[in-house]
């Protein structure tokens, strides 16, 4: 389909001219000689050009087109050619002509994996002949239903969680976020394909997808603990004569004791046998910008996951992505680049003594294993009372023997570099190796769209059996191609393919197909969607609109904003009604272009904005008027969203006037309340040199719509810009639009921002 054709459009091409590219050869005969600075400038740009001989010759005379494509694009491009090895593909591909009673089947039914060799199917829908996509006919997705939702907790997954975990889940999650989390878990446990969540305004998608991260850890978690204690216990329960230890003693998993069991030792063995082997959870979370990413790691880390008995616990998370792009806490705890340098910056000596350190740690763990072998053995302890125990040391044991290794790779490469000191090639080989055993060992790894198409991980040794996406609605279907290439089994998709879409430049009837996310594809091929529909954000005032208008009026109020339970703030109770929680302002006004021969020129990169000053003067003399009569409301709760950059520019300044007079306003309030109150002489002292420094109070922050995505604010002020041209403007006349406000997705992220007024 168009994604084909929008691989190769994003390529940025570059016109040269002909004489510049080709024109290697010495001058012509009479032509003067060329000088040195022309001759550098030539072996610069030759160098900076590849070779002309296998460039193909333009059939224009003057000119040929140069292709040079930044890395995400080769990812992308990369990955839709390879789209058929995906073991996802027919789950990719599929539409209503493969479902079963209105839905598709492969939600709640597991599919045989697909077999890279054979040829793709073509699905019903609109199809091209010179492409391998296909395109499926629109048609109305469909929610969920409660007979789908039914089969749900008699999977595996739900059934590896405790009573007290199942139990949390319900106290602590709507019935539309545990729906959600529940049709994750099913598919996760079957490997059914794609699990899409759609998250509204203000419905709680981040804590829904923290809450799913937690049941498809601890699921997995759970499953991996119960394998590794039975198999432990299998080789307790072995008993041996001298004879047959003798002749099994090269068997791999045959041991005579605990003390000799190895995690690895297991997984190898049940690799070589026809039993099942399970591994531990392997996640992978995607979004497509660093923010998204860290967004989430910091709601992890804050809100953190709890096991079967609620406590809370960190599993082995890594963000993997260039440091200058990380958040900082973010950097610091979980980066891979700061995993590694906790090796790398360990001198020789140190290196050495953490060797030694995790060698005693080793023979401690083992010494309390064999204890636990002989109280097993004279039946002091059963193997309820220490299974526990057991697993817990072989994990520890695990964990040291990878240190061990770590330390060992560091050292070798320390004895052999002078000094002890690696630079160069010993440097990378080593920071290759360690960056391998972290992203092998993490549990969940954390990265963008665009970073999970890097090297080091296309060269691990196992893949992820679980990806989730964030904001999945605001990513080309090829960046979601870029990931699930890495033997993704299921697929959690997290969006709202009715607020802002991905961002792309290409122009032309076809953009709009070329922008369309993987997640609205499949919503449009009735896939099930399981929507969050209780919104804890707005006032029902604020909230009735987007709900009617863009979600099919499914929207209900949560308990701190219904009716019966909400305190409004004090500028609602205004007597002029001038605060209120949904207002509009009808303002005659003119729109200006910045251009030449205009006073209010403002450019914006290479492009002219557009302002409209009568707006921006009502919206800060109304502000101003909020932060006069209403003195404990604090500014940063007060958010301006405008269309257009010179608009927002424009704003600024004028707030910024309007923040500083309502600082001083107050400063003088408060010096005269100090000045008549009869405090004591050492509080009066102590206000006085308070009164000498003045108030500072934080801005108003003005930003455009990208900018206050996934954000609120107490109060919302939305400046449309548009209006009537001012007779001087041509260029409205012939246009006649109402440009970005006429983007529904644009207005229905601009209203649906204000916690308790939107004007």
């Amino acid at each position: 389909d168009c994604a084909f054709a929008g691989a190769a459009a994003v390529f940025y091409c570059k016109k040269v001219s002909k004489k510049n590219r080709y024109n290697a050869q010495p001058s012509e005969t009479g032509s003067a000689p060329p000088s040195q600075q022309q001759r550098a400038v030539k072996q610069q740009e030759q160098q900076q050009q590849p070779d002309p001989a296998s460039l193909r010759r333009c059939p224009v005379a003057f000119n040929i087109v140069c292709l040079e494509a930044p890395l995400t694009t080769v990812r992308e491009y990369v990955a839709l050619h390879c789209s058929n090895s995906l073991r996802l593909i027919q789950h990719v591909l599929s539409s209503t002509s493969n479902s079963t009673n209105g839905f598709v089947a492969p939600l709640l039914v597991a599919t045989p994996p697909t077999n890279p060799s054979s040829p793709v199917m073509p699905v019903t829908g609109t199809t091209d002949s010179s492409c391998t996509s296909v395109v499926p006919s629109p048609a109305k997705h469909q929610p969920a239903t409660q007979s789908h939702l039914g089969q749900i907790s008699a999977t595996a997954a739900w059934k590896s969680l405790t009573p007290a975990f199942i139990d949390h889940l319900h106290s602590s999650l709507n019935q539309p976020q545990l729906r959600a989390v529940m049709a994750a878990a099913a598919g996760g446990a079957e490997h059914t394909g794609f699990t899409l969540l759609q998250g509204p305004p203000g419905t709680g998608k981040t804590k829904t997808v923290v809450a799913l991260l937690n049941v498809l850890h601890l699921a997995k978690f759970q499953d991996y603990y119960k394998f590794i204690r039975d198999r432990a216990f299998h080789y307790l329960s072995k008993q041996m004569t001298p004879s047959s230890r003798a002749s099994n003693s090269s068997s791999p998993g045959t041991f005579a004791d605990l003390a000799s069991i190895t995690i690895d030792d297991i997984l190898q063995e049940q690799q070589t046998s026809s039993l099942p082997v399970v591994k531990k959870p392997r996640i992978l979370v995607c979004a497509p910008s660093n923010a998204g990413v860290d967004e989430i790691i910091d709601r992890v880390m804050t809100l953190g996951l709890l096991d079967g008995n609620l406590k809370k616990y960190n599993p082995d998370m890594l963000r993997f992505g260039k440091s200058d792009s990380i958040r900082g806490a973010v950097k610091l705890n979980i980066s891979l680049d700061a995993s590694v340098g906790r090796y790398l910056c360990l001198p020789p000596e140190a290196v050495q003594q953490r060797i030694r350190q995790a060698q005693g740690e080793k023979g401690r763990i083992e010494n309390q294993l064999r204890e636990i072998q002989a109280g097993l053995k004279s039946k002091k302890w059963t193997a309820k009372q220490v299974n526990t125990d057991v697993v817990n040391l072989l994990e520890k044991r695990h964990l040291v023997l990878l240190d061990i290794f770590r330390c060992h790779l560091l050292h070798s490469a320390q004895s052999l570099a002078p000094s002890g000191v690696l630079a160069g090639s010993s440097l990378a080989a080593v920071s290759d190796q360690l960056e391998r055993s972290f992203l092998n060992e993490a549990h969940i790894v954390f990265t963008t769209l665009s970073g999970a198409g890097a090297k080091q991980l296309g060269e691990l040794t196992r893949g992820f059996d679980h990806m989730v996406i964030d904001e999945a609605a605001q990513c080309v279907e090829m960046s979601t191609l870029v990931a699930l290439r890495h033997n993704v089994r299921h697929c959690v998709m997290v969006g709202d393919p009715k607020q802002l879409p991905s961002t792309v430049f290409i122009k032309g009837k076809n953009s709009r197909w070329y922008e369309r996310s993987m997640f609205e594809r499949l919503q449009l091929a009735n896939h099930p969607v399981h929507t969050l529909t209780i919104q804890y954000r707005m006032h029902p005032e604020i909230r009735r609109f987007p709900s009617a208008g863009f979600y099919s009026d499914q929207l209900t109020d949560g308990p701190n904003v219904s009716t019966a339970a909400y305190t409004p703030p004090p500028f609602h109770l205004d007597a002029l009604n001038r605060f209120g929680p949904y207002l509009f302002w009808d303002l005659p006004s003119f729109e200006n272009k910045g251009g030449r021969g205009f006073e209010n020129e403002m450019l914006i990169g290479d492009k002219a904005s557009i302002s409209n000053s009568s707006e921006a003067g009502f919206v800060s003399q109304h502000l101003g008027s909020l932060l006069r009569d209403f003195p404990d409301l604090c500014p940063s709760k007060i958010g301006v969203i405008t269309f257009y950059s010179a608009q927002k520019h424009l704003l600024q300044r004028m707030l910024e006037g309007v923040v500083r007079n309502a600082a001083a306003e107050r400063q003088r309030s408060r010096e005269a309340r100090s000045a008549n109150s009869d405090s004591a002489v050492g509080d009066t002292d102590r206000s006085l040199e308070q009164q000498r420094q003045p108030l500072v109070l934080p801005p108003i922050e003005v930003s455009t719509v990208d900018g206050f995505q996934g954000r609120e604010k107490d109060i919302i002020v939305i400046s449309c810009v548009r209006g009537l041209g001012d007779g001087r403007d041509r260029w409205f006349r012939k246009k006649n639009t109402i440009g970005f406000v006429a983007d529904a997705r644009r207005i229905n992220v601009a209203i649906t921002r204000a916690k308790h007024s939107l004007w």
